[in-house]
């Protein structure tokens, strides 16, 4: 509910009177020298202004219909966000306001990008702009949907081949319905290899996300089902495009089935570490797949998947589903989510392949044992193998 779009937030400040400002910029740096980017939330689909009820605060008091969509009746607001109204960001002047705001995060306090909320409220030609007038190194973020799915200005097969990434809730339906025992092999594929088939240019345009700060929080989707969500560790942290993880995921995280807890300051959504405590074995278990992820490009492609980069294996069951990624060295993903048939791989080239993770634990060094052959996947676990070579 942003009301000054130029300015940190106070209370996150340890003091008043502008501390905000120097707390913020030396919070910015202290991550840089850290080697972390610094990607802001901004709303700039609606103000906290709220509907015809809400209270003047700048816009509404200083030009309602210069900086508002209006309905036929004046008085009254178009409210595709959900939150009272929309901003104008097709006017000259507020298009400038966002732009020259987005210019000033980055000149005074260098952060690295932005993730726009309820991104497709803003019209086209502002987004466009934010292409060309941002410096090139700007990482730009669009969660590319509206409250009202009616009062989009664009669509997700907008702005491919662009710097623009996009949170990609395909990838989160497809895999949390294979990680659950349903959904189309073929769509999971899809997903898995960065969406190309179906609205992004390439994989780095494909935000992949199991859970997010909206809707229920995965480990109450699998009812606490740890091998369940083991296998959509694998899926997430191997599957091309841009992994997201929300706070707390990695240690199964639960917010007591509240799916819409956005309003709630309690501990819905606090972190509890004891829960990490509890949950150690998920937390090394994605701690692992993010350290092979890091260090293996087959997992980070740039560009589409092809038979140079990809070969798939479809088994008969079609609960289960395997992908060589082609690289030096070789790394075979084999994921199985029936909850009761093992599944058979037969895998290539007939020689030995190193154990990277077995469906409970993860090992960079490929510790876990060895296997030739065939090799047979239990009930709702993913294997990843890595070649010799």
């Amino acid at each position: 509910m942003t009301s000054h779009f130029f300015a940190p937030e106070g209370s996150y400040a340890s003091g008043k009177n502008g501390a905000a400002i120097q707390e913020f910029k030396e919070m910015v740096n202290g991550l840089h020298k850290a080697g972390i980017a610094v990607v802001m939330d901004v709303v700039f689909n609606h103000t906290a202004e709220g509907n015809e009820k809400g209270q003047p605060l700048n816009f509404k008091g200083l030009d309602n219909p210069g900086y508002y969509r209006l309905m036929d009746n004046p008085n009254l607001y178009w409210n595709g966000t959900g939150c009272g109204n929309e901003f104008r960001s097709e006017n000259p002047v507020t298009r400038k306001l966002i732009l020259d705001c987005l210019k000033y995060w980055v000149k005074e306090y260098h952060v690295d990008g932005f993730r726009f909320d309820l991104a497709t409220i803003i019209d086209k030609n502002t987004i466009e702009a934010m292409i060309s007038e941002l410096p090139a190194s700007t990482i730009l973020i669009a969660e590319p949907w509206a409250a009202d799915w009616k009062r989009n200005q664009w669509s997700k097969t907008d702005f491919r081949n662009t710097k623009w990434a996009k949170w990609n809730d395909d990838f989160r339906e497809k895999v949390r319905s294979f990680i659950k025992g349903g959904g189309e092999r073929n769509d999971l594929m899809t997903v898995l290899s960065g969406t190309c088939f179906w609205w992004t240019a390439k994989p780095t345009e494909s935000i992949n996300y199991l859970e997010c700060h909206d809707g229920a929080a995965l480990n109450d989707l699998l009812d606490g089902n740890k091998s369940r969500f083991k296998l959509g560790a694998i899926c997430l942290l191997t599957g091309q495009g841009i992994p997201m993880i929300h706070e707390g995921q990695e240690f199964m995280k639960t917010k007591k089935g509240n799916d819409n807890s956005y309003d709630q300051d309690n501990e819905i959504n606090w972190i509890n570490w004891n829960t990490k405590k509890a949950n150690e074995d998920i937390f090394q278990f994605y701690k692992g797949l993010i350290d092979l992820r890091k260090r293996h490009d087959n997992f980070k492609h740039v560009t589409p998947l092809n038979n140079q980069t990809v070969t798939w294996y479809q088994p008969g069951n079609q609960r289960a589903v395997g992908y060589l990624l082609k690289g030096n060295p070789d790394f075979l993903v084999l994921l199985n989510s029936d909850s009761n048939d093992w599944v058979r791989f037969q895998l290539p080239d007939g020689n030995d392949w190193h154990v990277v993770c077995n469906g409970e634990t993860v090992s960079v060094k490929g510790n876990l044992g060895t296997a030739k052959g065939d090799y047979n996947v239990p009930p709702i676990k993913g294997i990843i193998l890595r070649s010799k070579n």
